[in-house]
């Protein structure tokens, strides 16, 4: 009942923000992207960003309620949520602040929290696993292990073309 709540408070709170055309965009013209991932893989994801020759934004979720992480975009944790896994208003203006032309999820626990952050985020292109709940949020679904997920992430977006 409360996942059924909470999915309900999701998708209303996405329909209500700004509406953004959905496009792939190939890898050579990405201006904007960022990378959204829990803090246990911070670090695997920062050496895919220095490697990847991109300047992408990194938004890392804590699962506790007082971590944060000074050296990225934005560091949040559980205090910056309600109980339904929404962003607290403030939390929600800095999430839909910046559009972006792809956005690579790099969640692998299913984390709900992860799931909201991944639906408000204005992106004209998302991807990420295609085994979390939340899926339907992704515009492209990668079929993946959790090690060679990036990797992968980055082929798909190298085979794009417009």
């Amino acid at each position: 009942m409360i996942n059924a709540i909470k999915n309900y408070l999701l998708r209303k709170e996405i329909k209500n923000s700004s509406k953004i055309k959905k496009q792939f965009v190939e890898w050579e013209r990405i201006q904007s992207a960022a990378i959204l991932v829990g803090s246990e893989k911070y670090s695997i994801v920062k050496e895919f960003v220095k490697q990847s020759g991109k300047n992408f934004d990194l938004i890392v979720f804590n699962d506790d309620k007082t971590s944060k992480n000074n050296d990225c975009y934005l560091s949040l944790n559980k205090k910056d949520f309600n109980f339904f896994d929404l962003p607290k208003p403030e939390v929600a203006q800095k999430i839909k602040s910046k559009t972006y032309d792809i956005l690579i999820n790099a969640d692998f626990k299913n984390d709900s929290v992860l799931g909201s952050i991944t639906g408000l985020i204005p992106a004209k292109c998302k991807l990420g696993p295609e085994t979390i709940k939340y899926s339907d949020f992704l515009d492209i679904r990668i079929q993946s292990q959790e090690p060679e997920f990036l990797k992968q992430a980055h082929k798909y977006l190298m085979m794009i073309k417009s």
